[in-house]
């Protein structure tokens, strides 16, 4: 719930594209987005690989915690990021569910 930190690792014009949300486009609307909007409320990431080629870097693992109605949560995950210096300029989230 460190929001502010999150400029440390994202860029200021960074873009997120997450399932079940419109894109996420700047570090303003990010921090909003993780404060204010998100289902989640707590939680951890059990990240079990990463890879990184170039510019471009994978993540996959899974999350659980609850969400802001305090139901549990526990699911597979798969994240891809574009790097733009030390920094995170676009993200995609990749969530392993069940179609609805």
């Amino acid at each position: 719930r460190r929001w502010t930190e999150l400029q440390d690792v994202f860029a200021s014009d960074c873009a997120y594209d997450r399932p079940g949300y419109p894109p996420i486009v700047g570090i303003e609307a990010l921090c909003r987005f993780y404060r204010d909007v998100r289902d989640i409320d707590i939680g951890r990431h059990d990240v079990e690989t990463v890879m990184v080629v170039r510019r471009r870097a994978c993540a996959t693992g899974r999350f659980s915690g609850f969400r802001r109605c305090g139901a549990p949560i526990d699911l597979r995950f798969a994240d891809v990021y574009a790097l733009s210096g030390q920094k995170i300029s676009t993200r995609t989230t990749y969530f392993y569910a069940p179609l609805i």
